[in-house]
Formats: C-alpha cells, structure tokens, sequence
C-alpha cells in the first residue's frame, strides 16, 4: 500500500497557487493611466490629479515624466515589465540622480525588501517589509493581484501597507510604505485608463475625470499657454489653428470654455472666483494641462 504524502503535495499545490495568483502582469506605468486623490484638512477636503505628460531618456533607461498634485515634472517613473519592478528618479538639481525602487511585484509570500518613501508626506517610513499575502481581489470588474506586507521603519514605528498590481500605492504613488488617509497625506480615490474607470476606493465613490487622459510628448512648437497671476490672464503660445479652453475646479465641474485661434493672444479669467483649476488647452493634435492659483 502506497502512503499518501499530504505534506509533499500541499507544498506542491502551494506552489501552483501563488503562480496562478500571479498569472499575466499588469503595468503600473502606461500612457493614458491618470490617478484621483483626496486630501482633507481641518474639514476641507480636496480633489487632485497626477498624470503623465511626456517621456524622457537618462542613463540609458526611458522614463515618463509624472505631473500634477505636487509632483511638477521633476518625478520620472519607469517599469521593467519582465522584473515587475517599479522604479523613481527625482530631478532634484544634483550631479548623480538617485533611482528608488518603489515597488516589487515579483516578490514572493516570505520575501523581504529595503523600503522608502524618498520625497512624499511621510518620507521618514523607511525600513525592512515583509509580504504577507498576495490576494486576487476585483474592482470594476477587473481581477488585480493585491500585495499586503509589514515592516519596521527605522525609528522601530510598525506600518501596514497594501499594493495593487497596475495602481500602486492606495495612497499617491510615491509613498509605497503606507496605506493612504486622506488627513496624513492622501488617499487614492480611482483610477482610469484610456478614459475608462479601472480602480476606484469604494463603489459607491464618485470618479471626477482629468481633462488629460491623451497627452503626447512635449514638443517645443506645440500649442501651450501660461497664466499671468497677477492679470489674471491667459496667454497662448504657437497657436497654429482653433483650439478649446477649459477650465475645472477641483472637484472636476467645468466652469468656463472658450474658443481661441490664432489672433488670440489672450484671455482673462477675471470672472473666476479665487480658487484652485486645472486649465486645459486642446488643440487640434495636443492637449496641454496646467494647475493654476486665482487669487
């Protein structure tokens, strides 16, 4: 009689099951992807966006420049798909740039990794993390690989964290260390991509969409504007045909468009109130996006 090895085929079906759980990766970092936080202070709470607007080339790898929130175009993200490693590089002025790996989706259950958040609101959680579980869980209908892991930082402070394979941080995106919270930093509320909701906190929570889903790289003659605070005026640059102005408040509500052409040289929003928009110009083959203070 042949005794059966229950502890040689449980190891064996453990195996088949963090392979099926991994199944085909999704990146984090693609073109049109644009993510929607929320931050609240003192009762007020506010909307916001970060979104890729070009690519750029250093040290011989490519990187997408990630703008909005507070990121300015000096956060450059770049993915190595077959490592499922997540990487960030800060332009912050200094001869040698300084890459961080940021996320790890090819770690298996038991693996460890050296984790830090190098610029965000809790930049002091650094440490060692351990990954506990990596669970199959579904939003809008999409079926992601969810990493959960512990660690210490390196004041001994414990911390929690939670990674969503093709989102990231379910805060922003350059503090993997944490789990998001709308009054210590930020929380992630959705995610799009290609125009389409892909992740959003709750189902119940509401998805204002980002002007910018389509951005091409930045090319020097392209249409761009800039906005003179003290006027309060918009003005164009490299008009070449008509384009459409638009402007959102923080909640993604439009609250002005306008057509320009190439006699246009500029627009006053002096009938805004004071306040925080995203301006948008759209041209035929462009769209350019800016943050803007009316005060």
């Amino acid at each position: 009689m042949v005794k059966f090895n229950w502890r040689f085929w449980l190891v064996v079906l453990s195996f088949l099951m963090v392979g099926f759980a991994k199944g085909q990766y999704q990146p984090t970092i693609t073109h049109s992807k644009e993510w929607l936080i929320k931050t609240c202070e003192f009762g007020n709470c506010l909307y916001d966006y970060y979104y890729f607007v070009a690519d750029t080339n250093i040290g011989g790898h490519t990187y997408k420049v990630l703008d909005g929130f507070h990121y300015n175009k000096n956060f450059y993200l770049r993915e190595d798909v077959f490592q499922r490693q997540v990487f960030l590089l800060i332009d912050d002025g200094s001869l040698f740039l300084q890459e961080y790996l940021l996320y790890d989706y090819g770690m298996n259950v038991g693996d460890s990794l050296y984790l830090r958040n190098p610029i965000s609101p809790v930049a002091a959680v650094e440490g060692y993390y351990h990954l506990d579980s990596i669970n199959l869980e579904t939003f809008e209908q999409i079926t992601r690989n969810v990493f959960y892991l512990h660690g210490w930082d390196t004041q001994k402070n414990y911390h929690e964290t939670k990674w969503i394979e093709g989102i990231g941080s379910t805060g922003l995106i350059n503090t993997p260390g944490v789990i998001g919270d709308t009054t210590a930093m930020a929380e992630l509320l959705c995610v799009s991509e290609n125009v389409q909701k892909i992740y959003s906190r709750k189902p119940n929570d509401t998805c204002y969409s980002n002007p910018v889903l389509e951005v091409e790289a930045l090319q020097s003659d392209r249409p761009t504007f800039y906005y003179a605070q003290e006027s309060r005026v918009l003005r164009f640059q490299n008009l070449s045909g008509s384009a459409v102005v638009s402007v959102f408040d923080i909640n993604g509500k439009a609250v002005y468009e306008e057509e320009v052409s190439t006699q246009t040289e500029a627009l006053s929003l002096e009938k805004l109130k004071h306040g925080i928009y995203m301006v948008s110009l759209r041209a035929e083959e462009s769209v350019e996006v800016k943050k803007i203070l009316v005060n």
